[in-house]
Parts: C-alpha cells; structure tokens; sequence
C-alpha cells in the first residue's frame, strides 16, 4: 500500500468517524430539546386549578357513583378539569410529544388514581350521550401505564434509581433491582412438629417392645 493511498484511507476513517459523531450528536441535541418541550406541555396543562380539582376528588372512593358527581357542582367542575387534562395527556403520548415513562413519573400517580374514582362516571356518560369517544384517551392513557410503568412505579424512585448520577437521563436508566427484590420468595412454612415426629422419629414404645422381644428369643434359645 502506497502512501496515497493510505492517506487516502485515514481520510475516508475520519470522514466517517465525524458523520457518525455529528449524527449522534444531532440526535442527542433532538432528544432533549423534545425533552424540555415535553416537559413545558406537562407543566402548561397541570395549573393549579387541576392541582386542586384532583385533590377534591381524591377524596372519593374507587369507582363512584356518578350521581354523586352529577349532584355536586364542585365535583363535577373538578372531573370535568381533570378529565380534559388526561384526554391531553393521553393524545400528548399517543402523538409522541411526550414519551409514556416521562409522563409517568411527572403526572402517572394521580392519572391513575382519579380514572379510578371517576371511570364509572366517564362510562354513565358514554351510554347516557351515546359517545364511545367520551374519556377514551384518559382510559387509553390509564392502560398503557398499567402495562409499561415506569420503575419507580412499583418500587419508589428511591430504590429503582439508586444507581443514578448527575448527568444521566431518566429513560437511559435501567432499573438496578433484581428479580428477588422485586418478588421476594414466600416463606416455607414449617411442618407440624407432630408430624415430624410421625415421619422421622421412633414411635413411643417401640424400642422397650423390641428390646424385650430379643430378651425372649435369647431365653428360648438357653
């Protein structure tokens, strides 16, 4: 290999060596200017008169009855807030403008806790206004986390992230728990001790019978 042609080849390495490090840094810059958008759209929709709408209806059971919620103006106010908010929400996913952990970990808490005070609610209304298209977002919503939460859903962020440092990114972290800490293993329960007994140990009585039994037989013999 001549030196041209060799120049010619760490040219061409370092050629590709940049086009594939600007491509990365592209798609890093992309990544967190969605990022600080998603964040912002997350922020606009969750006003403090959601803050207190949610609150008010956290002080309801699971599954209320929907007259409830149509005898109370203030309930009714506050469900309608809340259930614009998550048909947003759910839409902002769906669309890609916010990524499902994201949300989650922002807003996922309360998102769940109020369909389920307010899904019985969100159902009268389908059938009463013969409208499949009423909260179907906020229930779409509700199922995706169900089924793809973030970590620290079911384990605290405490514990999920504990691995974490300053610089990394909440979707590039992979949770640090093991499938023990996860599920831990059911205790055994120790068998009764009458049956140990019964399988393992001599029953009372039966050395004395075959002691004496031998006694018999060297008497017979004599």
């Amino acid at each position: 290999m001549d030196v041209n042609t060799l120049a010619n080849l760490v040219t061409t390495i370092a050629v590709v060596i940049g086009v594939g490090f600007g491509l990365v840094e592209v798609r890093r810059a992309a990544r967190e200017r969605r990022d600080r958008a998603a964040v912002e759209v997350v922020r606009s929709v969750q006003t403090q008169d959601i803050q207190r709408a949610v609150g008010l209806i956290m002080n309801l059971p699971d599954d209320a009855d929907p007259e409830l919620i149509r005898r109370d103006p203030a309930l009714r106010d506050a469900s309608m807030l809340v259930y614009f908010a998550c048909e947003m929400f759910g839409t902002f996913v769906f669309e890609g403008v916010v990524e499902l952990h994201t949300l989650d970990r922002m807003v996922g808490g309360w998102v769940r806790s109020t369909w389920l005070r307010l899904r019985k609610w969100i159902i009268a209304e389908r059938m009463e206004n013969r409208n499949v298209n009423e909260g179907e977002w906020w229930q779409w919503l509700y199922e995706r986390l169900e089924a793809d939460p973030d970590p620290g859903k079911a384990l605290g962020a405490h514990v999920a992230y504990r691995t974490w440092l300053a610089g990394m990114r909440g979707g590039r972290i992979t949770s640090a728990v093991s499938s023990t800490e996860r599920a831990p293993a059911p205790v055994s329960r120790p068998r009764d001790a009458r049956s140990k007994v019964a399988v393992s140990g001599p029953r009372p009585g039966s050395g004395k019978r075959r002691a004496s039994g031998r006694r018999g037989a060297r008497e017979g013999t004599d």
